[in-house]
């Protein structure tokens, strides 16, 4: 058991099986995780879009999609409807979608 309320992360589960049983860092933000990863020692689940640009970092399995895996997009409205940003935002998705997904 990682963490009782993080156990049915699909994330959670792989570090189980990876015999990992006690954390020694748990991070709320995923650039705080990458840092930890990045400064050695540490064992985490990261994106593959994240992970593979950085060659300080070695993938050690294969990828794999949690089955419930989901990234989100969120703009307020009142940035949202602005034409520059609304592109940006669609270009994000597709580029997610069309790689990612």
């Amino acid at each position: 058991m990682l963490a009782q309320e993080l156990d049915h992360f699909a994330t959670s589960k792989w570090l189980i099986d990876q015999g990992v049983r006690s954390p020694i860092v748990r991070c709320s933000a995923s650039v705080n995780l990458l840092d930890a990863v990045k400064s050695g020692g540490v064992l985490a689940v990261i994106p593959c879009f994240a992970g593979d640009v950085d060659p300080a970092l070695t993938r050690v399995s294969e990828p794999f999609v949690p089955g419930n895996s989901q990234i989100w997009l969120v703009l307020p409205d009142d940035i949202n409807r602005r034409p520059h940003i609304r592109r940006t935002a669609d270009l994000l998705v597709n580029l997610f979608t069309e790689n990612f997904c």
